[in-house]
């Protein structure tokens, strides 16, 4: 999948963006426990394009849990 931020912004809702930019910030942080978090990342950002939030919202939740844990 190949987007541009100028895309994702024009296809993406703010909150949408929000998340997917704490995703990232929060995907690197802890990055020893992701064989690849590019993947991750461009994963997430391709279901929301297409309108599905569910694993961006999931992968976030996760990542949180292991902050307070």
């Amino acid at each position: 999948m190949n987007t541009t931020d100028d895309e994702e912004t024009t296809t993406l809702s703010q909150e949408t963006i929000l998340k997917i930019q704490e995703l990232k910030r929060l995907v690197y942080r802890y990055a020893q426990y992701y064989r690849n978090p590019d993947a991750i990342i461009k994963c997430a950002t391709y279901w929301s394009i297409n309108g599905d939030n569910m694993i961006l919202d999931e992968m976030l939740e996760k990542l949180r849990m292991i902050g307070i844990g």
